[in-house]
């Protein structure tokens, strides 16, 4: 469930989000298959019973609406972390992928100028590599 206000009247703009997870292995094995769906299925409606005012109200902070909507079945909330827009990628470990390969394979991805380059889809860093970085890979 995602929602957003525009702000309106000096109001700042708003978004929010509720997302339930159901991860794989049931967190307690002593409940039956039908018991776990139903579980799971009640907490899909609970969840599902937010308006948008709830979600959008400055006012209601997020552990109370969790508690408002699951406390007969626990509320547990972890640390916040902040969203951070970056990718983990680095020259070395490009690097290891590519001493994984044989050298006439790294010879094959040459581009006409001889170097190598590999290019990271998330955040479209160009990582390059000339003779002497190659034949260091083969090497290693």
């Amino acid at each position: 469930m995602i929602n957003a206000h525009a702000g309106g009247g000096g109001e700042a703009p708003r978004a929010s989000a509720l997302m339930i997870q159901r991860l794989p292995g049931d967190q307690t094995p002593e409940l039956p298959d039908e018991e776990a769906e139903e579980r799971w299925r009640r907490s899909v409606i609970l969840m599902s019973s937010l308006t948008t005012d709830e979600m959008l109200d400055p006012s209601l902070h997020h552990r109370d609406l969790l508690f408002r909507l699951f406390h007969e079945d626990g509320v547990r909330v972890y640390e916040t972390k902040p969203l951070e827009l970056r990718c983990r990628c680095s020259r070395e470990k490009v690097a290891s992928v590519l001493a994984k390969f044989r050298p006439d394979e790294l010879g094959d991805m040459r581009a006409e100028d001889g170097r190598l380059v590999a290019t990271c889809e998330f955040c479209r860093t160009d990582y390059f590599f000339d003779d002497e970085d190659l034949a260091e890979l083969i090497s290693a």
